[in-house]
């Protein structure tokens, strides 16, 4: 780990590895005198593969959204079975499909959104989304406009992911419970 002159948070060159979180967040102590399983706030940061990565920078893409709505959630997606590479972007009620510099809405007439933080992941090609106000959980696969995501799947706030499996949690009913499908 390497340290900045001009920056006060330490630089780490990925992949840092952290074999546990025990010792949690530390905001007052010295950026120096953290221990490997402590962190200052993971801004900027990202888990994958049991290490942290600093994030790229950003890049405007594409013109404002008619309405100027508020953005409230970001995914990469993947590719169609056209070999074309498109993010989503979720922006209050719509979900809009992004190639370059273009905005498509592909929130369609299915899946009815209140708005809320969108948090979302990708399993066997199909994106899955849930929203923070516990809109039914939906899914974008290939070009389509979203689905409702079948199965009766729980209205919760929180989306994972273990192994094949999404897992959903914070139903209004049980907001510490995770729920998972029998099925992958």
């Amino acid at each position: 780990m390497g340290m900045d002159q001009d920056n006060i948070y330490p630089v780490l060159d990925p992949p840092f590895e952290i074999a546990d979180f025990k010792g949690g967040f530390k905001y007052s102590e010295s950026l120096l005198d953290l221990g490997p399983n402590q962190s200052p706030e993971c801004r900027n940061v990202y888990q994958r593969d049991g290490a942290l990565w600093q994030m790229d920078g950003t890049e405007r893409i594409g013109s404002q959204l008619t309405g100027a709505p508020d953005v409230t959630g970001l995914f990469s997606y993947g590719q169609e079975s056209t070999g074309t590479v498109f993010n989503l972007v979720a922006a209050n009620d719509r979900v809009y499909r992004v190639v370059g510099t273009t905005y498509t809405d592909v929130t369609g007439t299915e899946v009815v959104l209140t708005g809320g933080r969108h948090a979302g992941l990708v399993i066997n090609n199909i994106f899955i989304g849930v929203t923070s106000n516990r809109d039914a959980p939906y899914k974008k696969n290939g070009s389509n406009n979203l689905q409702t995501l079948g199965g009766g799947p729980p209205r919760g706030r929180v989306l994972g992911k273990i192994g094949e499996f999404a897992i959903i949690g914070n139903t209004a009913a049980n907001p510490s419970r995770a729920y998972y499908p029998t099925d992958p």
